[in-house]
């Protein structure tokens, strides 16, 4: 490919690997460095800095892919993707003496159609004043459900979608890169349910520390949703002693997984006000916990699901047991939601 790609106008030089992470991306750049061509093991790209009109930019692009398929002879594309990023000059503009942070919004949230999350940006100046927290607000009142990939390693971002109530549905090995990516997903805490499109807020599964029982039987509730189809439902958990972030219990995520359950992504919280005022049931896993929440709301509200009974060892066979009760346990709660609403 190299030999065939470098007789292409313009002429293309130093075809060398670039690592990112566990991938090479071998990238070969023209010679007054305008022009680059990258290719790893998932994609191919052209893309310039000197870009003119697209009638250009597409027969440079052709002789590329041609170039690639008559080597590589690939079966198929997945995808097709252009980006185009428009460069301001100030002094352009008569706006000599402005800061690049005063003329930009420092916050982007870039949507996908069927309400796909390409990625939020929000520059460093600007964290931790909200700004995050409003873009989404804005793509969840133009959709009902919002899903995105965020590295694992990106603590920080994967914090931030949790608490904006997104939950994992997925963990894999991003093709390009090699690093861990997650899959999330947001739908709105509200449930049409099988009579009459009456509506509930979030279901939300109350313990103590809410790093085992609490987490696994919210997971549960979630895959069950799925699998069952009730678009909508929605599960969170929360603690009454929490620790606020502190991760699943290792014995968690690993019952979990047996499951085909994810934990690992999960961080603590408390039960807010917010969070009572939001719920559509509060779910207590023994009796200690549904006599607290009574104490909070009225009873009404309340529901005793003992997923956590006499499993309260924080070991992987008591959570495994967390597990089983918690499907049976759903299937119960499900019959009491839909005779009642």
């Amino acid at each position: 490919y190299e030999k065939k790609i470098e007789q292409l106008p313009p002429q293309m030089v130093n075809g060398k690997p670039v690592p990112q992470g566990t991938v090479n991306n071998y990238q070969f750049v023209s010679a007054e460095g305008q022009w680059r061509v990258s290719l790893t093991k998932g994609f191919i790209a052209l893309s310039t800095y000197g870009y003119t009109r697209w009638e250009d930019f597409a027969q440079r692009l052709d002789r590329v892919l041609a170039a690639f398929i008559e080597t590589y002879h690939p079966s198929w594309f997945t995808r097709v993707g252009l980006r185009y990023v428009n460069a301001f000059r100030r002094e352009a503009l008569g706006l000599d003496g402005m800061l690049w942070k005063e003329l930009i919004t420092p916050g982007f949230l870039g949507l996908m159609g069927q309400g796909e999350i390409a990625g939020l940006f929000v520059a460093a100046h600007a964290r931790g004043q909200g700004i995050g927290t409003r873009l989404m607000r804005k793509a969840k009142e133009l959709y009902d459900e919002l899903s995105l990939s965020v590295y694992e390693k990106n603590a920080r971002a994967v914090h931030f979608y949790r608490r904006e109530g997104f939950q994992l549905v997925e963990k894999r090995e991003d093709p390009d890169t090699g690093q861990v990516e997650y899959r999330m997903r947001w739908a709105k805490s509200r449930v049409d349910t099988m009579k009459g499109g009456a509506k509930m807020g979030p279901i939300v599964y109350v313990g103590q520390k809410n790093t085992m029982h609490s987490v696994i039987a919210a997971a549960v509730c979630n895959k069950m949703a799925q699998r069952w189809r009730l678009a909508g439902l929605c599960a969170v958990s929360a603690g009454l002693a929490v620790q606020e972030g502190a991760p699943a219990c290792a014995a968690a995520v690993q019952a979990a997984r047996e499951f085909g359950l994810e934990l690992s992504a999960h961080r603590a919280q408390p039960l807010s006000a917010g969070l009572i005022e939001r719920a559509g049931m509060l779910v207590a896993l023994n009796q200690a916990d549904y006599d607290a929440l009574v104490r909070l709301v009225p009873p009404e509200r309340v529901y005793l699901q003992e997923s956590g009974k006499d499993v309260s060892a924080g070991d992987v066979w008591a959570c495994r047991r967390s597990v089983d009760q918690a499907f049976d346990g759903f299937q119960d709660l499900w019959l009491t939601l839909r005779g009642s609403v």
